[in-house]
């Protein structure tokens, strides 16, 4: 049973992921009328509603939803799902959700076409409020980051020591480059 329902969240998640991909806002809605999104009528509605609800954040569900439907295939225990994969999904999910909506308030013209949602849209006016639009989009990058982490059960101290190896290295270069360039200079 639990192998079927697996079935059907992988089969609901790619659609979703061809109406999202493919999603015209032209599109009428609740109508059987030929559309332009590759998943059809119900493909048109589908990322309709997921975009007018969660914005650039839609990815984000359709993604647990495959994750969800390829555990329940595997025949795993769907409460043996790691937290680590719910947690940082709703980390993630906040973050693509909100990030449009703060980034309107800080580059209207660039923008202002980029879906945020009723969910984005609300959580990004507490955010605002309380951090200021710039404030909010340090916050999302670290939701961002914290998210990732969790998602891929990767420890925090090997992706510090990771970033901290690159910065070192990519300074060595710099300084590099600094020198060669002052003697080819001289």
């Amino acid at each position: 049973m639990s192998e079927a329902a697996g079935a059907v969240c992988l089969v609901v998640a790619l659609l979703a992921t061809l109406a999202l991909v493919t999603h015209a806002p032209g599109d009428p809605l609740l109508a059987w009328t030929p559309v332009e999104n590759a998943a059809g009528v119900i493909g048109a509605n589908l990322s309709a509603a997921l975009l007018g609800a969660f914005g650039l954040g839609s990815a984000v569900l359709v993604a647990v939803c495959a994750v969800v439907g390829s555990w329940l295939v595997m025949a795993r225990p769907l409460g043996s799902l790691p937290r680590g994969v719910l947690i940082g999904s709703l980390l993630l999910l906040v973050a693509l959700a909100t990030t449009p909506a703060l980034l309107v308030n800080v580059a209207p013209t660039r923008f202002a076409t980029a879906p945020a949602g009723w969910f984005g849209t609300h959580l990004a006016l507490i955010e605002r409020t309380l951090l200021s639009p710039w404030g909010g989009l340090l916050l999302n990058a670290v939701f961002v980051v914290a998210g990732l982490l969790r998602v891929t059960n990767v420890p925090t101290a090997s992706a510090i020591g990771a970033v901290a190896a690159g910065a070192s290295a990519t300074g060595r270069g710099a300084l590099r480059l600094t020198v060669l360039s002052l003697r080819g200079a001289s």
